[in-house]
């Protein structure tokens, strides 16, 4: 009964049958185990560990629960198998324990064989993987078990395969029971050792039917050994003719071209960032990582910690190297400067969209190295230009804050004040520019500190014009804001407001800094006054929405977050915002799943698949039952995001979906991670609103 409800999707039904019988049978760990089982379905990794280690302790001589521990320890917190945070030594352990409890059983001696191929990155055949254990326990089955055993050997064609072994393989061939790994081994054997020309005499040998499924086979097992001539015209035999021939055509020109990363001529130039760049992301190596970060920036300002929580697995599942080979193949590097400016380097993709906005990083040579110390109009290209000024490197940081104003966008005849203050204080393509000048504007752009606070404060009298000193004062009360500075920040939007009355800018970061300070009735009071003057103004709308958020008050939150749905015209965020207040107020749930929905859509232009609008969409799942899609809906959250570390929101989703389950414990485990601050309208206050209701059950 609880597998059928297992099968059936129906984790609640599968956990609940499943805990009966284990309350009747407290001496069995068969229930625990189908427990633990359950739990890593529902998306529950940690729980179903915790469960198969009590089915251990209940009955350590028995080899499935040690086989299923090796299963389970695989995947990660949130079930998924083989990601950052997956046991691969506990898993093998696991495995071994198994075998020796009972190693005439096939399917444990497989799994064994399996995890040995994994690496510590979770892919298989990397450099971490234990090939000759795999091998010896390969050759081992058949003369342990009997014919039995021999179902393992086509194991043998792909460790064999990566670990360079062709003489063996080839000799294996012959041997092997099966005609298409048979055939198989062979050609790829004839590959590697006598080339591609030799390989396709091979599959010539076949009718075409036969010849197509071996050469699609054989192409793909070549393309991961990065033998890519013999691969591209594998997988060229393979579509030839048929109505593929056309879709695959650019992938296997590609294929063609392909060279492995290390044998690329060595640049030592600017460039050069880009492969190490490239190296250290896909296999997340840090220290290779801050080779390109300069040595008087902390990992805080530099990225390194967002990196070091990226989960940067190649699509597809392509091993590491061969990812990094296509990469290296398919992008297009422009450069622009010289050795004493620095350079900006612009990354394009082969068949990149024109409309896709490519990566840049600037780049200069610092202690006999290249560094990167900036992006566009960032902090850190801040941070950088007011250091070449204070050195005195006045034509580099004017180079430099010119290539960060190409794309950033300024105000509008609508809103001055619309985009970033930095656009407003440097004109485009600046050709001469004061020492003065350039403080000003870098300082625009930096991370908060005294002296660019000291530079903006002081630039209020020296900015030319009214546009130029509300610019100022944006940037200061951005700067505030970041330091929680919050008196500050309203001092400065107060003066902002009066200088510039029309602003929505103006109006909405004023209305920010009251709410920070705690004076929603003086925030409301200005947001009725612009609605007396400008009926239906979104921006007021928003501020409304924003100070009965602020203020607790959800359901008249909703309802301003609705009516700008259903009467003005909503970009993404409002469609999100409506639909995360659902999740305070219980109301119109199905709605707001709906606009959660068109949040992410694919149809949507400014979707947003990796972000706020998609963690909205989990957690209404979640709320509403509906489990299943909301693991789904965290897991490709997560993915798109590539983070590996969970958020505030994650814990929360976890946490409610284990609620869903009954699984409590859990679930206070999970809510407790996600309720660490006391902000208002948060996953943290959902968070804890769940424990008041779940800890004085527990105790």
């Amino acid at each position: 009964m609880g597998q059928t409800k297992l099968n059936a999707g129906d984790i609640r039904g599968a956990l609940d049958e499943f805990r009966r019988l284990a309350a009747l049978h407290p001496k069995e760990a068969q229930h625990h185990i189908e427990i633990a089982k359950a739990l890593l379905a529902g998306g529950l990794g940690d729980a179903a560990r915790e469960e198969i280690r009590r089915a251990v302790t209940i009955e350590p001589k028995n080899a499935r629960a040690h086989q299923v521990m090796g299963a389970i320890l695989f995947h990660d917190s949130l079930g998924r198998p083989y990601r950052k945070g997956f046991d691969r030594k506990g898993a093998i352990a696991a495995y071994r324990k198994a075998k020796e409890l009972d190693p005439e059983d096939y399917g444990i001696r497989a799994a064994l064989v399996s995890a040995l191929t994994y690496g510590d990155d979770g892919f298989r055949f990397s450099p971490t993987a234990n090939l000759a254990e795999a091998v010896k326990e390969i050759l081992a089955m058949p003369k342990e078990l009997g014919d039995a055993g021999k179902a393992v050997l086509p194991e043998l064609t792909l460790v064999y395969s990566h670990m360079g072994r062709f003489d063996e393989l080839r000799k294996l061939a012959p041997t092997l029971d099966d005609e298409t790994q048979r055939d198989l081994a062979r050609i790829i054997a004839t590959a590697a050792l006598d080339g591609t020309d030799a390989a396709l005499r091979e599959l010539g040998a076949f009718d075409q039917q036969t010849k197509r499924r071996y050469a699609s086979g054989a192409g793909a097992t070549l393309m991961q050994l990065r033998l890519y001539p013999a691969a591209a015209a594998a997988m060229d035999l393979a579509v030839r003719g048929t109505d593929k021939a056309a879709a695959q055509r650019p992938f296997i020109d590609i294929l063609t071209k392909l060279k492995r990363s290390e044998e690329l001529p060595v640049d030592s130039g600017p460039r050069s960032v880009i492969g190490t760049l490239l190296s250290a992301t896909i296999t997340g190596d840090v220290d290779k990582l801050r080779q390109l970060v300069p040595r008087d920036m902390p990992d805080s300002e530099s990225g390194m910690e967002e990196f070091m929580d990226l989960d940067l697995r190649p699509p597809d599942e392509l091993p590491p190297p061969v990812f990094g080979d296509l990469l290296a193949t398919m992008m297009d590097v422009q450069q622009e400067g010289d050795d004493d400016t620095g350079y900006r380097l612009r990354l394009r993709m082969l068949g990149m969209a024109a409309d896709v906005d490519a990566p840049v990083m600037l780049v200069r040579r610092e202690d006999e190295r290249w560094v990167i110390r900036g992006s566009d109009a960032d902090e850190l290209t801040g941070d950088t230009v007011l250091a070449m000024a204070g050195r005195g490197e006045l034509e580099p940081a004017r180079k430099w804050l010119n290539w960060g104003r190409e794309d950033a966008k300024g105000g509008t005849s609508d809103d001055p004040l619309e985009g970033l203050a930095f656009a407003a204080l440097w004109p485009k393509s600046k050709a001469t520019a004061t020492a003065q000048e350039i403080r000003i504007a870098a300082a625009s752009l930096t991370m908060p500190s005294k002296e660019s606070e000291a530079i903006l404060l002081a630039a209020r009298d020296q900015v030319p014009s009214e546009t130029a000193r509300a610019s100022v004062d944006l940037a200061l009360a951005a700067m505030y804001e970041k330091q929680k500075d919050f008196p500050k920040m309203l001092a400065v939007t107060t003066r902002l407001v009066a200088a510039q009355p029309e602003s929505p800018t103006a109006f909405s970061r004023h209305i920010d800094a009251l709410v920070a300070n705690s004076k929603t009735a003086d925030a409301m009071v200005l947001a009725k006054h612009r609605l007396e003057r400008l009926p239906k103004d979104r921006d007021a709308i928003r501020a409304q929405r924003l100070i009965a958020s602020a203020s607790g008050d959800y359901d008249a939150a909703q309802q301003y977050a609705v009516r700008i749905i259903d009467e003005l015209r909503p970009e993404n965020a409002d469609y999100t915002t409506a639909a995360w207040l659902a999740l305070f107020t219980g109301k119109q749930l199905d709605r707001a799943i709906e606009h959660a929905q068109h949040a992410v859509s694919p149809q949507n232009k400014s979707a947003d698949k990796t972000g706020r609008a998609a963690r909205t969409l989990a957690a209404l799942y979640a709320e509403t039952g509906r489990s299943v899609e909301a693991r789904t809906a965290l897991l490709e959250t997560l993915d798109g995001s590539r983070k590996s570390a969970l958020h505030e929101s994650d814990w929360y989703i976890l946490g409610r979906i284990a609620e869903n389950y009954g699984v409590n414990d859990f679930a206070i485990a999970a809510y407790r991670k996600a309720s660490k601050t006391n902000e208002k309208a948060t996953s943290s206050e959902l968070a804890r609103k769940r424990l008041a209701v779940l800890e004085p059950v527990r105790k």
